[in-house]
């Protein structure tokens, strides 16, 4: 009776709730109880642990695809039907492990709730380890990583050819060993309407009474990468447009008083289109004059970073002319280059 009671007990797995302090939180969450809820694109829980395998349990919520780090490097991805389910993230040589389960997929398609970690395998979770360096990223389909997965311009978009994990900002997150958080949304703006500063204070951007604690993550660089929507049809008012814009960096500044934050200049703005408009050529001006109005506030952690206008004749692109995955690669490049500059990294 003993030998059967002990095989017994050793079949009961053992479970790491998602709000344990053994779970890091990469991205915002809403705490509901045990369970934590996500929306923004990237969002990641990861653990350490020693064992030989693992297991995830959420609870899908709208149509969004997952995709799993094990040891620091790019393993399995995944995506289930709406409800709750577990799946095996990991299964392999005994010995410790991190794992780390990212949404690729933006606010477009739903939340998610990430509900916890466990094992029917003996298993020991570690504390996690301290990361030196954070980064925030606020901006559009661009940093979402719209149709970035995408072989052709003319594919359409899909949440499957998504993928915020292999975007300009994470790939420049995953070199530099820093925990990323973006703050993106297709089709949104920096004014006068659909805008990201409307939803920038939300821990979860659907919903106007969640609200997000600044304190938890403070991001040693911002960039923000709004503009394409502004000038997609005709180029904003100049005026209108850069107080927007100064008045969404001095409510960064307070939140994050010693960080460099970048006005960028995303890589699908061009002078061509829309026709006659002039559309990069502007937004070089009215960004000038951002860079200039902060400087002379006294803020000199100010500044503009352009990427190069995408190739997607020598590149390729991805699903309705957005960057692919290649393109985004060269970003982070450019990224990297100006953080190193300027930060010393």
């Amino acid at each position: 009776m003993l030998a059967a009671f002990i095989s017994m007990t050793c079949l009961v797995p053992t479970v790491l709730l998602a709000t344990d302090s053994r779970v890091k939180q990469v991205g915002r969450f809403e705490r509901n109880g045990v369970d934590l809820t996500c929306s923004w694109p990237g969002s990641a829980l990861e653990v350490r642990f020693r064992g030989t395998s693992l297991n995830f349990e959420l609870e899908e919520k709208g149509d969004n695809h997952y995709q799993v780090f094990v040891d620091g490097a790019r393993a399995s991805s995944f995506s289930i039907p709406k409800g709750k389910k577990s799946v095996t993230v990991f299964s392999g040589p005994n010995g410790e492990h991190s794992v780390r389960v990212a949404k690729m997929t933006e606010p477009l398609f739903g939340q998610v709730v990430f509900k916890n970690f466990s094992s029917d395998a003996p298993i020991t979770f570690l504390p996690p380890k301290r990361v030196q360096r954070r980064m925030e990223f606020i901006g559009d389909s661009i940093t979402c990583g719209f149709g970035n997965l995408s072989a052709s311009i003319k594919d359409p978009f899909l949440s499957v050819t998504e993928d915020a994990t292999q975007t300009y900002w994470y790939l420049a997150a995953e070199h530099f060993g820093a925990d990323a958080v973006a703050l993106a949304w297709s089709g949104r703006k920096m004014w006068p309407d659909n805008t990201i500063p409307e939803i920038y204070d939300r821990a979860l951007p659907e919903s106007s009474t969640s609200t997000w604690n600044f304190a938890n993550q403070v991001p040693d660089v911002v960039l923000i990468n709004l503009a394409t929507n502004d000038f997609g049809q005709k180029n904003p008012d100049e005026k209108g447009w850069t107080s927007a814009y100064v008045k969404f960096i001095q409510r960064i500044r307070s939140n994050y008083p010693k960080a460099w934050i970048y006005c960028s200049i995303g890589s699908m703005m061009s002078d061509n289109w829309p026709p006659k408009n002039k559309a990069l050529s502007t937004l070089r001006g009215y960004i000038d004059k951002i860079v200039t109005d902060c400087d002379a506030r006294g803020d000199k952690r100010v500044g503009k970073l352009e990427f190069a206008i995408q190739d997607v004749e020598k590149d390729g692109g991805g699903a309705a002319y957005h960057p692919n995955v290649k393109t985004h690669t060269i970003m982070s490049k450019v990224l990297l280059e100006r953080i190193r500059k300027d930060l010393g990294w």
